[in-house]
């Protein structure tokens, strides 16, 4: 009943904003440098495969195959229909391709210090990761720096009094609520896929983390937000942040299903997960900092 297939392979897709927000603020060397400490100290070890892919006002992949004496980036420019240029050698085995993915992850800063793109296709980036990792499942965790602005799911400004209302119709504050539906069935496809997503927001201007928080919310992620983000005051954290997802214990294709007496009714469910059905949660990854709640109501007699 509740097990749907074998146990697969730990598998994490990287997915690092390399535009010019992201580069200035020092986001890109901040988690090149968090990710290549961690890379050996995953739960599954030299089992575990991994992906990179960047994103500015393009996509990018990366062949990090071990036969390879450096690493070999394939831009995609098709940001509505995004694709996999080389399905077969974006995932890698970390403990074979071990010098690959460390040549490119210390090269990656110095590969976009240049970089003047103002645009971001990071939904774009998010449709691609998914391609990658949906006939596995894993963990994605979405390094961003702008709002989403070209491609896919496009967002806007909403701090902007001439480009949105203050309140919706039932009267809350709109900034609070997701303003594009894309994220939620997005996320709620990575669910059903087990893909778990964390966001990292590391913000210079405005970032619609009600929106684009919907990831982490429905699919057992976190999300971490860093204001005004400076490698100088916040690399610290981001890598004590980072080393904890990936190596705090971790149960993969996780399900929960909550049962009470009678007299007793569950009357709600608070947290980060996908409710699958009435009352079984869907948890793609659940780990040990997880905190999950369950409302009671006495039923009358």
């Amino acid at each position: 009943e509740y097990t749907m297939r074998p146990p697969q392979t730990a598998a994490y897709v990287f997915v690092i904003d390399v535009g010019y927000n992201a580069v200035a603020s020092g986001l890109v060397a901040s988690a090149a440098a968090s990710i290549l400490a961690n890379i050996d100290n995953l739960p599954a070890g030299a089992r575990a495969c991994a992906a990179f892919v960047t994103f500015d006002s393009a996509l990018h992949f990366y062949n990090l195959k071990s036969t390879l004496t450096q690493p070999q980036c394939i831009v995609v420019n098709d940001l509505n229909d995004p694709f996999l240029p080389i399905p077969l050698d974006l995932f890698v085995p970390i403990g074979e391709s071990r010098q690959v993915i460390q040549a490119f992850l210390e090269g990656l800063p110095n590969m976009y210090v240049d970089n003047k793109a103002l645009t971001s296709c990071g939904s774009s980036a998010l449709k691609a990761a998914y391609l990658l990792q949906k006939n596995n499942g894993g963990r994605l965790m979405f390094f961003t720096a702008s709002l989403p602005s070209s491609g896919l799911a496009q967002l806007k400004n909403r701090e902007d009094p001439r480009s949105s209302r203050a309140q919706d119709q039932k009267g809350a504050p709109s900034l609070l609520n997701s303003e594009n539906p894309w994220y939620e069935e997005f996320a709620l496809e990575c669910a059903k896929s087990q893909i778990c997503i964390d966001v990292f927001f590391a913000s210079l201007t405005y970032l619609d983390v009600a929106t684009v928080g919907t990831l982490a919310r429905l699919t057992g992620g976190q999300s971490f937000f860093y204001h005004n983000f400076t490698a100088t005051r916040d690399q610290a954290r981001m890598n004590k942040e980072i080393t904890r997802v990936l190596t705090r214990t971790t149960a993969l294709e996780a399900v929960v299903r909550v049962r009470t007496s009678k007299g007793l009714q569950i009357s709600g469910y608070h947290g980060h997960f996908n409710l699958r059905g009435n009352d079984l949660l869907s948890l793609p990854n659940f780990d040990s900092d997880k905190t999950l709640g369950v409302r009671f109501a006495h039923q009358d007699p």
